[in-house]
């Protein structure tokens, strides 16, 4: 009996040994709870990389409203296509652009077409675009009679021995009387081909997308005297994408000076041959006047004045073609240059704008009244009294550049020098007058 007691106590010891084991296991899962992961940090996206740009009358500088506006990437793909507010402004998303650069092209009705360059800069986050300065287009405009057809006959700038753009319309080309409108175009003031090949001559024919019912003859005068009878490319610039598109051939006349074409309907037209600028130097580090300072959001007016020298050519290049074809280059868009049908430079207004404003160093703050309140104070000049403006300080330099225009078989070395003021830097500047309490 008494080992059947004793039995009895071994089995109840261990079972309360296990079932307190298990309770004590039971009560330590109860505190180790699921672990759930702590949300996310937000984070803060950067505000959207937004581009914005101007399309301009290039002499009254006004807005140009309802400008086309075309954006594509450097390998000329089109990304988008914008037109411009009532102030000539347009914008554009470019936080998820990959590559550095845009091209940008704009046109507007009676204006001619222009192209910019948009540079974008993800290290510092800002995007900045040049102007695009567009001429108005004047041209001869002509009644011309169907039945017996006619010409119309304007001149040109670029010409190497003034001949003049003309046009021949035979008789029966037009269904009925029209007004023609010819416009000899200088090439700063079109669109450019491509990097390899240039504008020779352009023209403008109004009514834009009129049809003949048999072809016209356009003559476009030439900047150089080439070999008779040599072919030509003809473009027409496409009015959706701004890029210009082969239409056919163009024949060189007899005397070498000028290349006719058929046209079957009108548009922007050229003609042009393999050619293109190489820059071999560029220097914009030499000052040429004393520093100035610009209180921020005021404005400093100033012209470029560029000096064009051709050094050496071969043929007998136009010096107005050279001038023009270099006004063209991409390399001159950063300086915001705003040429007229002539290829002069026109005045330019940049307002230069400082950096946010920091606090007023301790050193520049005094009370010079003995009422409490800190007064503006230059230590260079302790009895003077003035204020102390946050400015940019902006520099003239000298902007030298050389190169060699090309085209066709002949060439021309050249060089442009021209002014430009660039801000140096941002800094407070001690300005006379009465004297401004800056606390309480």
């Amino acid at each position: 009996m008494l080992t059947k007691i004793k039995l009895l106590t071994s089995y109840l010891v261990i079972i309360s040994i296990i079932l307190s084991g298990t309770i004590f296991i039971s009560c330590e899962s109860t505190k180790t709870a699921p672990i759930v992961p702590a949300p996310p940090t937000p984070v803060t996206s950067p505000a959207p990389l937004v581009l914005t740009g101007y399309v301009k009358d290039a002499v009254t500088l006004a807005g140009i409203q309802s400008a086309t506006v075309i954006l594509a990437n450097e390998n000329g793909d089109i990304l988008t296509t914008l037109a411009t507010d009532g102030s000539g402004k347009y914008q554009y998303d470019v936080t998820n652009i990959p590559g550095a650069k845009l091209n940008i092209s704009a046109s507007a009705a009676s204006y001619s077409a222009k192209k910019v360059v948009a540079t974008i800069n993800k290290s510092n986050y800002t995007s900045t675009v040049p102007v695009a300065y567009l001429t108005k287009i004047t041209g001869t405009t002509q009644n011309i009679v169907a039945a017996s057809g006619g010409q119309v006959v304007t001149g040109s700038i670029e010409s190497v021995s003034g001949k003049a753009l003309t046009l021949q319309v035979p008789p029966n080309a037009l269904p009925a009387n029209t007004n023609i409108t010819v416009a000899s175009l200088p090439v700063n003031n079109v669109v450019p081909i491509s990097a390899n090949r240039v504008i020779a001559s352009a023209a403008s024919f109004e009514p834009t997308g009129i049809r003949f019912l048999q072809p016209v003859t356009v003559s476009f005068p030439l900047p150089y005297t080439t070999t008779p009878g040599k072919q030509m490319t003809l473009f027409k610039l496409n009015p959706n994408t701004l890029i210009w598109e082969a239409e056919g051939t163009a024949i060189v006349d007899a005397d070498g000076k000028s290349a006719s074409a058929q046209l079957t309907s009108f548009s922007f037209h050229s003609v042009g041959e393999s050619g293109t600028f190489t820059q071999t130097s560029f220097n914009d580090t030499q000052a040429d006047a004393v520093e100035q300072t610009v209180p921020n959001g005021q404005s400093v007016q100033h012209s470029y004045t560029p000096i064009i020298n051709v050094t050496q050519k071969t043929g007998d290049l136009s010096d107005a073609w050279i001038r023009n074809i270099i006004g063209s280059m991409d390399v001159f868009s950063a300086y915001d240059f705003r040429m007229n049908t002539q290829g002069q430079i026109q005045p330019v207004t940049i307002t230069y704008t400082a950096t946010p404003q920091p606090d007023l160093p301790n050193e520049y703050k005094k009370d010079l009244d003995g009422d409490g309140k800190l007064d503006h104070y230059n230590p260079n000049a302790p009895n003077e009294r003035g204020t102390w403006v946050w400015a940019a300080v902006v520099q003239r330099f000298l902007v030298s550049i050389s190169g060699t225009v090309t085209v066709g078989d002949q060439s021309a070395q050249v060089t442009v020098n021209f002014k430009v003021y660039k801000k140096v830097r941002d800094s407070w500047t001690w300005v006379k007058k009465h004297d401004q309490g800056i606390g309480g």
